[in-house]
């Protein structure tokens, strides 16, 4: 849809040459998709101030006048939010984890990875500067889980050198997680069971009556 967008095919019908759509039909029916893909891609409170529209470039200008943060302002934005997000102890990883994804997915359209465009080229800049995303989003994960569980394994995995892949402390995690889910905490049992065990009867007294001889 993005690039239905940056090629133009919301200002109107276009001839088989420009590429576009080749009759008022197919124009039509990319404007219905175009348009159906910009509301349910924005919040409800949003969609509610956006005046009806068959087409989708009134509704794209109103969104760009409207929602147009500088790069610079949005991206430090971003950086805050990534700072700021924590596991509570209520949610799991994988939860969490779907938060932090579309922070750096956004992030990434602001300050997308550099390519080298020389011949020949043998200075690995866009695998360094890869490296170097990836480590940030690694830190970001690590220093936002719950330490009070997963404490030790964090410095297990920052301890490491080279650092690994945001995959691998992900499923070591997410097995810790599962681990302590499934401990049953047996004390508490314990502690339960006696007591709801009947007292012991006294028999003495029954023992120390006389018998007959």
């Amino acid at each position: 849809m993005p690039v239905l967008l940056r090629n133009g095919s919301t200002n109107g019908p276009h001839n088989s040459r420009s590429g576009g759509c080749t009759s008022i039909a197919d124009w039509l029916c990319v404007q219905a998709l175009l348009v159906q893909w910009i509301l349910n891609t924005i919040t409800l409170s949003l969609r509610k101030t956006i005046p009806y529209s068959e087409e989708a470039h009134p509704l794209w200008a109103i969104l760009q006048h409207r929602c147009d943060v500088g790069s610079g302002i949005r991206k430090q934005q971003l950086k805050a939010g990534l700072a700021e997000c924590k596991q509570p102890s209520t949610i799991y990883i994988a939860d969490y984890f779907g938060k932090l994804q579309p922070l750096w997915d956004e992030l990434t359209t602001y300050d997308p990875i550099p390519s080298c465009h020389c011949c020949y080229c043998m200075c690995d800049l866009r695998e360094q500067f890869q490296q170097k995303q990836d480590n940030d989003r690694l830190h970001d994960f690590l220093y936002g889980i719950y330490v009070d569980k997963f404490g030790a394994l964090r410095s297990s995995l920052l301890s490491q050198d080279p650092p690994p892949t945001l995959d691998q402390p992900y499923h070591a995690i997410l097995q810790e997680e599962q681990l302590q889910s499934s401990k049953v905490p047996v004390a508490q049992d314990v502690v339960l069971t006696m007591a709801v065990q009947p007292p012991p009867r006294d028999t003495s007294r029954f023992n120390s009556r006389v018998k007959c001889t």
